[in-house]
């Protein structure tokens, strides 16, 4: 995960800046983890794969290279159909997810002291 140093020195150092940006992030990024973890058996693939494709470019952005590969598996399983296998997955990317929130809000909250 990239440092909130190195995150607001990419944004040309304005906190205030980067503050609303991971807000956003974090907003966004709820809304599409709460998503694919309540998948069910049957679940459209497509749609699945829309919330992982966007979770994965934004959770890029912010360097958490774990979690990303771990959404481009899902993604590749959605466009195989595979929807069993996504669910397999679903308590590691409970996981993953959960950290990833918990390094955005503690980036956020270092932000936010700057600020």
């Amino acid at each position: 995960m990239r440092s909130a140093a190195d995150f607001l020195e990419s944004l040309g150092g304005d906190p205030g800046i980067c503050v609303e940006i991971l807000e956003v992030a974090l907003q966004e990024s709820e809304a599409q983890i709460t998503e694919v973890a309540s998948l069910l058996p049957g679940a459209n693939p497509d749609a699945a794969r829309r919330a992982l494709h966007s979770l994965r470019g934004a959770s890029a952005t912010f360097g958490a290279a774990s979690f990303v590969e771990l959404m481009r598996q899902m993604e590749s399983d959605c466009d195989a159909g595979d929807i069993d296998r996504v669910l397999g997955e679903l308590d590691r990317f409970r996981q993953s997810s959960a950290r990833y929130r918990d390094e955005l809000r503690a980036m956020l909250d270092e932000l936010r002291a700057m600020s």
